[in-house]
């Protein structure tokens, strides 16, 4: 049996935030088994914290996934999510003092370190973990994210770009906590140089900078110490894609198969596995009264 995770001791951490430039400090705290993954601004009077759950989130094709609720945000929410998750704990409570996750290096190492630090702890209650039974998926364009049914869980990714620098990689990979530390964490946020003026247009990436980012130019990588992995940019989707699943609220063991894809496709098919595990419900309950309900989802400890 597999049983539910938090950490042993409360750690904080602090930074400057990619997209808003704020300097932001968040405190990581145990919580109760069955609690999930919450989020609490301590720098404006608001009493319930935000839960990570589909209907408290979306996603901004730039700033990547935002925690909304009541006109109170939390901004790129994703590194830390994909940490929480790599590691396989399920119940959090993060104080948040700003309106942005700090970037720190870019990845989700720095995140993943401080959480080993506070040490994790199994706890009295079974993990809740979703199963296909069928593969559910969801496209716009040429991308697409597809869920399948697998033993544990698998993400196959593939990029692609028009740029004369970064084309296409392409990377299948077998999720443990382990391999998430070694291969995935690591992998850092990156930019195009001809995409910097529109962001700060927009008002976006004012923490941004070459100690968080990879900037890549028309010949190459801009920063100084290079790449930490020759396929870094794609070990850095598959690090925000287990981040964006954290919203299902329930670990799931699928083959997650994602092209061309990001934050907004991700949460589309989020939404998708949503809505099976709620039909689920209502095909058991036809069960129950005599009929036999066709495959779907199951959810098991």
């Amino acid at each position: 049996m597999r049983m539910q995770k938090t950490i042993l001791r409360s750690v904080r951490l602090c930074g400057v935030g990619l997209h808003t430039g704020e300097e932001v400090e968040i405190t990581l705290n145990p919580a109760p088994p069955d609690t999930g993954i919450v989020f609490k601004r301590v720098d404006v009077d608001v009493d319930e914290p935000i839960k990570v759950s589909l209907k408290e989130c979306r996603a901004d094709a730039m700033r990547g996934s935002i925690l909304i609720r009541d006109g109170v945000r939390i901004l790129t929410v994703e590194h830390l999510l994909s940490a929480i998750r790599g590691l396989e704990i399920d119940n959090l409570l993060v104080e948040v003092r700003g309106s942005e996750i700090p970037a720190l290096d870019g990845s989700a190492l720095p995140f993943a370190e401080k959480l080993l630090e506070a040490g994790i702890v199994s706890q009295p209650s079974l993990k809740r973990i979703l199963r296909l039974d069928r593969p559910v998926w969801v496209s716009s364009g040429d991308s697409l994210v597809a869920a399948f049914p697998y033993p544990t869980f698998k993400v196959s990714y593939t990029i692609a770009y028009d740029h004369p620098f970064l084309k296409a990689q392409f990377l299948s990979y077998d999720f443990s906590p382990e391999s998430f530390l070694k291969d995935i964490a690591p992998a850092r946020t990156y930019a195009f140089k001809r995409d910097v003026e529109q962001i700060l247009e927009n008002g976006l990436g004012k923490g941004g900078s070459l100690s968080n980012t990879i900037l890549i130019g028309s010949e190459g990588v801009l920063n100084p110490e290079g790449l930490r992995f020759e396929d870094e940019f794609v070990r850095h989707k598959i690090l925000d894609l287990i981040g964006d699943m954290a919203f299902l609220g329930s670990w799931i063991y699928a083959h997650i198969v994602a092209i061309k894809a990001g934050h907004a496709l991700h949460l589309k098919l989020v939404s998708k596995i949503v809505e099976e595990v709620e039909g689920k419900v209502a095909e058991d309950r036809c069960y129950n009264e005599g009929f036999t309900p066709p495959l779907s989802l199951s959810s098991c400890g």
